[in-house]
C-alpha cells in the first residue's frame, strides 16, 4: 500500500514536471518572439532612417553625376547619423559595392579606405534584395544581419560582431533615376552590441542577452539570427526566471509533506490491519480450541462407566487449561435450592483439587439474584464488583481477580453453577469465553438431567459437522478444516480445494429408483475416500456435491493428482451387479494462489465446478479470475428482483400445517416465490439469499407480510376465524428499529388481530444479540403477534440460548425426521426436542413430513403440529382456498376426524 501511494505521488510529480517543462518551453518560444518582434522593429526603424537619406532630390544631385558634391554631403549626411539615430557606418557606394563615401561612428571619410565585408556574390544579393523593395519605403524596408569582424578596443584583438544593415538605391523623391547616370547606393549599419542589447533585455525584462556566435548555443531560450541568404549567423541567448521554476519551489516542501503523511497513514494502516488480523486469528483458535473441548466432553460422557466426579474433574481441567484460568470449580444446588455444593474443583496454580464447600443463598443474595437474572455473571474487577461484594473476603484470600460464572440450568430449572476464577487481572471476559463457559454449563445441565439426554445431545453435535447419510463431514466442518490450514501454512505451503459434483442425479432417481441412487452416492464417497492421502479431507458439501482437501508441494504436482482423481471418478459404479456410468464434474481452487479465505476459496471452486458441468468436454475446470459469468447473472438477478414487487412477478404460496390432536389445518406458512418473464421461475434457494446479501429482503419481506395479512383476513372472515398465518422475517427485517411498528400498521390495515400472525426465524438468527433485534421482539411480543423458530436443532448452542428467546413454537427441522421412526437415535432426538420444547411453554412443529408413519410417530410423542407434502404441498392463493373450503371437520363415531383431500 506504500509503494502504491508513492508510486502515485512520484508519478503525480513526474507529470507535474513534464507539465512545467511544456509550460517553460511555451513561454520560451513566446520569449523568443517578443526578441524576434523587437528585432524586427529595429530592422524597420534603420530602413525608415536609411528612407529619409536615400529618396531625397538633392541627395540624388549631389550623388549622380560623375565624382560626388562633397560639400553638400558634408553638410547633410554627417556624424549626425551616429549620434541621433546610432547608426555606426553609413555608406555611399556605387553598383559594384566601392565605398565613395563614408561617415564611421561618428566621423566622415570623403575619400574612405574600408572595403566593405562583401564577396561579389552577397553584394550581389543585397543589390538583388533592395530591387524587390519600392525605394521610398511604402512596401517595407531592405534590411538584414551581416557577421563580420572588428578589434576589440580593449584587448585589441579580432572579435567577431553582429551588424544589422539597411542597403537601398538612392533615387529622386518624385520622378524615376536617369538611367543614363550611375547607380548609386546608400547603406546603414548598426552593431549589435551591449548596449543596444541592454535596451532590449530591458524592455523584455531578460537576463544576460547577449550574441553567442558558437553553435552550441542552441537550445531552448536562444534566438537564431538569419543572415543574407538564410544561414545562421549568430544566437541571441538570455537568461529569465521561468514561472515553472518558482511553481517547482513551492510545490517540492508541500510534495515532501504529502509524501510524510502518506508514509505514515500507510504505516498507521499496516498497523491497524496487523492488529484486527492478529486478533483474528486468536479469536478463531480460540474457538477452534472451545469447540474441541466440547466435543471432547460430550464424547467422554457417552462412556456410561466413569464416575460423575471423574468426569466433572476432567472437565474443570479441560476448561482451566482452554480458557488458561486459575481455578474452575462445579457447584450443585442442594434438594432446598437454598445453598450450592462443591462438587469438584481444581487450581492449577497450587495444583491440586477441591470439593464439599457450601455457599448459602441467604448470605450471597446479589450474587444469586444476578445468576438468575442473565445467566451468566462476568466480573474483570471481582473485589470491586458490587454483585459479589459479599464474597470479597473469599476473593482475597485466594487472590482472584476476575470471576465467570454459568448458570447449569435446564428447561427452566437450576441445577448448579460453574465458577471460573483467575489470578490476573482481565480488562473484560471475551465473549467466545461467555458462550464457551455457557456451553459448558448447558453440557453439565443434560449431564446431570439424564444420560440419554446428553448422549442426544452429542449427537446434535455430530450432526452440525457431519452429514447423516454418507457420515462424511460436512460443510461447516470443511470450512472448520480449510481455516485450520490457512493457518498452518508451514505443514503445506500449498493446498487445494477440489470441488465435484455428481452430474444429473434426478435421472438417476427416476431411473433406477432412490435406492440405487443413494448407493451410487455411497459408492463415491467410498472411491473418494480411497484416493485421499493422509491428512487430507473428505466432505459432502450439497445432496450430489463433495470436496476433497489436497496437500501438495506445489500446484503442478496437485493438478497431475486432480486429473487423476477425475478419470478415476468418472469410471462406471457397480451397483447391484449393474454397471451405471457417471459423469463427475470438478472445480479446482488453491490456496494462496486464489484466495486465503476459506469461503472464498470454496466459492471460486465451486465457481470452476459449475464451469465444468456446463462444458460439454467435462473433465475439470481450474478457477481463474475471469470466471465472472455466475457473479453477472447474481448482480443481474438483483437489479430485476428490485423491479419484480412492482410489476407482479411476486406472488405467495401458503403450505398449511395440521394440529396433530385435532387433525384440523390449524394454519399456514407463507412461501415466497419469484416468476421471472425471461427465466421462468426461479428457486427461492436462488433469490432469497440475493435478497438478503443485497438488502432486497427489507422491501421484499415486507411486501410478503402485507399480502399474507390481507389475505389471511378475508379467508377468516371466509369461515377459518381461527387461521393462523406463518410469516418468515429475516435479519436486516428484525434490525430495523421500526419494524415492530410496520408489523403493527399492517395489522391494523388489514384488519388482522396480532394472535392471528406468527413471525418464524431462523435458529442463527435466535441465537444473535442486538439492541435492536431485542427491541423489536419486546415490542411484537407486547403486540400479540408469536414467534417461532425455524429449523431448529442445526445450531450446536441451541439449548443454551433458547430460554433466552421467548418463542411460542419450536419447528423442528427435517433432517432429524427423515429417518424416524426407524432411526432410534432420531427418536430419541425429536423426542428430547418436543419435551424440551413443552418445559419451556412451546409448542413443536415437525416440517417435511412424507409418510403416514413419521405422522403417528410425531402424534405418539405428543408433538403439536406437522407440515409436509405428505399432508400437503405449498398452494397458491386459489388453490389454498379450495383446500381450506374442503378441509372441514366432521363427527363420526362421536369423534372428529379430517374430511379426505
Amino acid at each position: 500500500m506504500t509503494l502504491l501511494m508513492v508510486l502515485g505521488l512520484v508519478g503525480t510529480w513526474r507529470l507535474l514536471d513534464s507539465t512545467i517543462a511544456q509550460s517553460d518551453r511555451g513561454y520560451l518560444q513566446l520569449t523568443g518572439e517578443l526578441l524576434e518582434r523587437n528585432l524586427l522593429k529595429q530592422r524597420n526603424t534603420l530602413g525608415h532612417n536609411l528612407t529619409e537619406y536615400n529618396a531625397w532630390d538633392d541627395m540624388y544631385h549631389a550623388v549622380s553625376g560623375p565624382s560626388l558634391n562633397i560639400a553638400w554631403l558634408r553638410t547633410n549626411l554627417t556624424g549626425s547619423i551616429y549620434r541621433t539615430l546610432d547608426i555606426q557606418l553609413g555608406v555611399i557606394t556605387d553598383a559594384q559595392g566601392k565605398p565613395l563615401y563614408a561617415v564611421r561612428n561618428g566621423a566622415i571619410e570623403e575619400t574612405p579606405n574600408l572595403a566593405l565585408p562583401f564577396s561579389a556574390r552577397q553584394w550581389q544579393h543585397l543589390v538583388q534584395m533592395a530591387a524587390r523593395f519600392e525605394p521610398l519605403g511604402n512596401e517595407g524596408y531592405p534590411t538584414t544581419f551581416f557577421r563580420d569582424t572588428a578589434p576589440n578596443p580593449l584587448t585589441h584583438q579580432t572579435e567577431p560582431r553582429l551588424l544589422m544593415l539597411a542597403l537601398q538605391r538612392i533615387v529622386p523623391e518624385t520622378t524615376e533615376p536617369d538611367a543614363a547616370l550611375p547607380a548609386r547606393y546608400l547603406l546603414f549599419a548598426k552593431d549589435i552590441g551591449p548596449a543596444q542589447l541592454e535596451d532590449i533585455a530591458g524592455d523584455l525584462r531578460l537576463e544576460q542577452l547577449q550574441v553567442d556566435f558558437s553553435a552550441a548555443a542552441k537550445r531552448p531560450g536562444a534566438l537564431a539570427v538569419p543572415g543574407t541568404e538564410g544561414q545562421t549567423l549568430a544566437y541571441l541567448t538570455w537568461q529569465q526566471e521561468l514561472p515553472g521554476n518558482r511553481l517547482q519551489t513551492a510545490l517540492l516542501p508541500r510534495a515532501l509533506l504529502l509524501l510524510v503523511v502518506l508514509i505514515a497513514i500507510a504505516l498507521l494502516l499496516l498497523r491497524v490491519s496487523r492488529q484486527l488480523t492478529l486478533r483474528h486469528q486468536r479469536t478463531t483458535a480460540r474457538l477452534i480450541s472451545q469447540g474441541q473441548v466440547l466435543r471432547e466432553l460430550v464424547a467422554e460422557r457417552e462412556n456410561k462407566s466413569d464416575p460423575l466426579d471423574v468426569y466433572l474433574k476432567l472437565l474443570c481441567q479441560k476448561l482451566a487449561a482452554t480458557l488458561d484460568v486459575s481455578r474452575v470449580s462445579v457447584w450443585r444446588y442442594q434438594p432446598d435450592h437454598q445453598e450450592l455444593e462443591c462438587l469438584i474443583g481444581i487450581d492449577r496454580d497450587a495444583d491440586h483439587h477441591f470439593a464439599g464447600a457450601l455457599l448459602h443463598f441467604a448470605a450471597h443474595p446479589d450474587y444469586f439474584s444476578a445468576l438468575h437474572r442473565e445467566r451468566y455473571l462476568s466480573a474483570s474487577h471481582a473485589t470491586s464488583d458490587p454483585r459479589l461484594a459479599s464474597m470479597r473476603d473469599y476473593l482475597l484470600e485466594h487472590t482472584v481477580c476476575s470471576m465467570l460464572d454459568a448458570a447449569v440450568t435446564l428447561a427452566g430449572t437450576h441445577y448448579g453453577v460453574i465458577c471460573v476464577e483467575d489470578r490476573n487481572k482481565r480488562e473484560a471476559w471475551h465473549p467466545d469465553e461467555i458462550n464457551f463457559v455457557c456451553s459448558s454449563a448447558d453440557v453439565v445441565a443434560l449431564m446431570m438431567e439424564s444420560g440419554a439426554r446428553l448422549q442426544a445431545e452429542g449427537e446434535l453435535h455430530r450432526h452440525a459437522y457431519y452429514d447423516r447419510f454418507t457420515g462424511l463431514p460436512n460443510r461447516a466442518r470443511l470450512l472448520m478444516q480449510l481455516d485450520e490450514l490457512a493457518q498452518s501454512r508451514s505443514e503445506s505451503p500449498v493446498f487445494g480445494c477440489l470441488i465435484l459434483a455428481l452430474d444429473a442425479l434426478p435421472n438417476l432417481n427416476e431411473l433406477y429408483g432412490h435406492d440405487t441412487g443413494d448407493q451410487v452416492i455411497l459408492l463415491l464417497c467410498e472411491r473418494l475416500a480411497r484416493l485421499a492421502e493422509p491428512g487430507e479431507l473428505v466432505a459432502r458439501v450439497a445432496e450430489n456435491r463433495f470436496c476433497l482437501i489436497l496437500l501438495g508441494k506445489d500446484e503442478s504436482s496437485i493438478n497431475r493428482r486432480v486429473t487423476a482423481i477425475n478419470e478415476t471418478l468418472n469410471l462406471p459404479l457397480d451397483v447391484n451387479a449393474q454397471l451405471i456410468g457417471v459423469r463427475v464434474s470438478a472445480g479446482l481452487a488453491l490456496s494462496p494462489q486464489d484466495s486465503k479465505e476459506p469461503l472464498r476459496l470454496l466459492e471460486h471452486a465451486e465457481l470452476a465446478m459449475q464451469i465444468s458441468r456446463s462444458s460439454i468436454q467435462g473433465g475439470w475446470v481450474r478457477f481463474h479470475e475471469d470466471m465472472s459469468t455466475d457473479w453477472h447473472r447474481r448482480h443481474l438477478l438483483i437489479n430485476e428482483l428490485r423491479q419484480a414487487i412492482g410489476t407482479h412477478q411476486l406472488f405467495l404460496c401458503y403450505q398449511p400445517y395440521h394440529d396433530l390432536k385435532t387433525r384440523r389445518t390449524r394454519g399456514a406458512e407463507a412461501l415466497l416465490r419469484w416468476h421471472h418473464p425471461e427465466h421462468g421461475f426461479i428457486s427461492p434457494g436462488e433469490f432469497i439469499p440475493l435478497a438478503e446479501d443485497s438488502g432486497v429482503i427489507v422491501p421484499l419481506g415486507e411486501w410478503a407480510l402485507r399480502e399474507a395479512c390481507q389475505q389471511t383476513a378475508k379467508w377468516r372472515q371466509g369461515g377459518q376465524p381461527e387461521f393462523t398465518i406463518s410469516v418468515n422475517v429475516s435479519l436486516l427485517q428484525l434490525e430495523d428499529p421500526h419494524f415492530a411498528d410496520l408489523v403493527a400498521g399492517i395489522l391494523a390495515t388489514a384488519h388482522l388481530p396480532p394472535s392471528a400472525l406468527e413471525l418464524e426465524v431462523t435458529e442463527t438468527l435466535a441465537l444473535r444479540q442486538s439492541g435492536s433485534i431485542e427491541d423489536n421482539i419486546r415490542r411484537l411480543k407486547a403486540l400479540g403477534v408469536s414467534l417461532a423458530i425455524d429449523d431448529f436443532g442445526t445450531g450446536y448452542a441451541s439449548f443454551s440460548y433458547l430460554r433466552r428467546f421467548p418463542a411460542e413454537k419450536i419447528k423442528i427441522d427435517k433432517q432429524f425426521l427423515d429417518q424416524v421412526p426407524d432411526n432410534h437415535q432420531d427418536a430419541a432426538i425429536v423426542r428430547m426436542i418436543v419435551a424440551m420444547g413443552h418445559s419451556l411453554g412451546a409448542m413443536v412443529t415437525g416440517e417435511g413430513i412424507e409418510n403416514e408413519r413419521q405422522l403417528a410417530f410425531l402424534a405418539e410423542i405428543g408433538c403439536d403440529y406437522a407440515q409436509g407434502f405428505h399432508l400437503s404441498k405449498p398452494l397458491e392463493q386459489h388453490a389454498m382456498s379450495r383446500y381450506l373450503s374442503h378441509n372441514a371437520v366432521v363427527v363420526s363415531n362421536g369423534q372428529q376426524t379430517p374430511t379426505t383431500l
